[in-house]
């Protein structure tokens, strides 16, 4: 690696598409990181501000067939996208004001190649899912308002409050100042190092990476890069989607304790911390030959699970609805792994619909009885993981064997002390 500082203009006016891995996370930056690159911005409009604002890194590996041509963006395409934006943006602003020439030179000098067709045309070519959205922004085009068109309207509002800008002059100062004064540390790794091991020791600047981050990182790394379209496309994305909400954005903190609740599922408890999710998973699948296709039609199918258990979709069986809700009113979420091995069992035909809400009912059960009995306060995450290894054979006898042996109030208890429980009071 051999770092340069580097503007902005000679960033993105150089002869070169920057390219968006797909191991890489979809746009992600959002009202608050826009805010804060306007507010640099109206910094360095002041008189007092002198020099320039660092952006922070860039971090690029050239594409092994066309090295001098396309660079994959390993770190800083929120930054780089952004940025891209904001000059549509300006572009926009020109158009408005009847100064087109002035948007043309934008577009060709820092959003598209004129002389190039396709895919090939943008200067930064983004994820299969982002990729539509940002070249209708860039071409003038109208696309589903998600998360790059909301940052788009954001920088035009702003943009239309500078009455200085209303004039060619006037924008062409501001343009100057924010393609010459915005600067990064910019690197690009020689052919022999692993983009992959680059970027998951990287802490990306405004939205850290979390475990479903790395995790997605991993399984593609396992792919071939020219398969990586299409299993995105037929077998992640579909996974991904339910935990997709309306505005199309993944919520990623949902995903990471999916994933760590399916690791759980077989009995073993992993940490909540990001680092310790991504490690147990790592470890877990390196040790293996596994299958990326197959791991990702299994993980689509523990996810439909998640989505029933989690209240956004009714179970097949009602009584099995029914006794979720009542887990989600007692915000058990500890027992989400074991519900996902139950789940799993009765796909798999070794537990009926009947016996998947006997043991549902017994966990409400067991954690109810011991909120009445005021039982030792203790998180149930350990003890619900463990469960999951009790399973085998007679599910809901073992299950019901296991939680008494973890002091399951018995019905004479219980009714002593529902006697005298002051459910009105009770914060739980």
């Amino acid at each position: 690696m051999k770092p340069n500082s580097q503007t902005l203009a000679d960033v993105l006016s150089r002869q070169v598409q920057y390219i968006v891995p797909v191991f890489q996370r979809f746009y992600r930056w959002d009202r608050d990181q826009w805010e804060k690159l306007w507010e640099n911005v109206m910094e360095l409009r002041s008189p007092e501000a002198k020099g320039q604002h660092f952006m922070g890194f860039l971090v690029f590996v050239p594409e092994p067939v066309q090295m001098d041509l396309r660079l994959h963006v390993i770190d800083g395409q929120q930054r780089l996208t952004t940025l891209s934006l904001f000059l549509t943006a300006a572009r926009n602003l020109a158009e408005e004001n009847g100064l087109n020439d002035f948007a043309r030179e934008i577009t060709e000098k820092y959003l598209i190649d004129p002389h190039k067709k396709g895919t090939e045309r943008v200067r930064i070519l983004l994820k299969l899912r982002d990729r539509q959205e940002y070249e209708a922004a860039v071409a003038g085009e109208d696309a589903p308002a998600r998360r790059i068109t909301e940052a788009l309207s954001y920088f035009e509002r702003q943009l239309a409050q500078l009455p200085d800008l209303a004039d060619a002059s006037g924008l062409r100062r501001f343009l100057g100042l924010v393609t010459t004064r915005l600067e990064f540390m910019c690197a690009t790794l020689d052919q022999g190092e692993k983009a992959y091991n680059i970027f998951k020791s990287l802490n990306s600047t405004g939205v850290p990476l979390g475990a479903a981050d790395l995790i997605r990182n991993f399984v593609f790394m396992n792919l071939r890069p020219e398969e990586h379209d299409e299993f995105d496309a037929k077998l992640w994305a579909p996974l991904e989607s339910h935990f997709t909400p309306t505005n199309g954005v993944i919520d990623d903190d949902t995903l990471s304790a999916f994933m760590r609740d399916f690791l759980m599922r077989d009995g073993r408890y992993v940490k909540e911390k990001k680092e310790k999710i991504f490690e147990t998973f790592e470890d877990r699948y390196s040790a293996m030959d596994f299958s990326p296709q197959a791991l990702a039609i299994e993980l689509k199918r523990f996810a439909s699970y998640y989505s029933v258990i989690r209240g956004e979709k009714f179970d097949r069986h009602n009584p099995v609805s029914n006794g979720l809700e009542q887990i989600r009113a007692l915000k058990v979420t500890t027992a989400y792994p074991l519900l996902l091995q139950l789940f799993e069992m009765r796909n798999g035909g070794s537990l009926a619909d009947e016996d998947l809400a006997k043991a549902i009912e017994l966990l409400v059960g067991f954690v109810l009885r011991r909120l009445i009995c005021n039982a030792e306060r203790r998180s149930y995450d350990k003890t619900f993981t463990k469960a999951c290894s009790a399973l085998e054979g007679s599910p809901v006898e073992n299950l019901e064997k296991y939680l008494l042996s973890c002091e399951y109030p018995d019905d004479a208890r219980f009714k002593s002390a529902f006697l005298t429980f002051n459910l009105y009071g009770s914060k739980d």
